[in-house]
C-alpha cells in the first residue's frame, strides 16, 4: 500500500506491506487499514496521554500484562463516568486526590461488573 500525506505543507511518500486474508478490494482493504489505525491511535493514544504507558518499564513476570490490563479497566471505567467533567487525566488526579471521588469512579465499575453479559 502506497500512503501519502501532507504536513504543514510537507509531502510525504510511504510504501507499507501488508499480510492478510482480505481479498484483492482496495475500498475493503482500505477500510480494513483505517479501522486498524483508528484502534491504534484511539486507545493507545489514550494510554500513552493518560498512564504515560510508553515510558513505563516494568518487565518481570507477568506484571506487564497484569498493569497492563489494569490501566485498560481503569481507562475503561474513567470514560463511563458522566458525572464528572474534564480530561480522563484530571479525572485520576481527582480519584488520588479525593476519596469521595474514588469511591464514585469504583462504584460506577461494581455496576458494570454485576451486568449480565449479552
Amino acid at each position: 500500500m502506497e500512503s501519502t500525506r501532507e504536513i504543514k505543507g510537507k509531502l510525504s511518500c510511504e510504501l507499507r506491506c501488508f499480510i492478510c486474508s482480505i481479498k484483492p478490494d482496495a475500498k475493503q482493504f482500505a477500510k480494513a487499514v483505517r479501522q486498524y489505525w483508528a484502534i491504534e491511535n484511539n486507545l493507545h493514544w489514550q494510554l500513552d496521554v493518560s498512564f504515560v504507558e510508553d515510558k513505563l518499564r516494568t518487565r518481570m513476570g507477568y506484571a506487564a500484562q497484569n498493569l497492563a490490563i489494569m490501566r485498560r479497566m481503569v481507562l475503561n471505567t474513567l470514560k463511563l463516568d458522566t458525572q464528572s467533567k474534564g480530561s480522563l487525566k484530571g479525572k485520576r488526579k481527582k480519584a488520588g486526590w479525593f476519596p469521595s471521588c474514588l469511591q464514585s469512579f469504583l462504584s460506577s465499575l461494581q455496576l458494570l461488573m454485576r451486568e449480565p453479559c449479552a
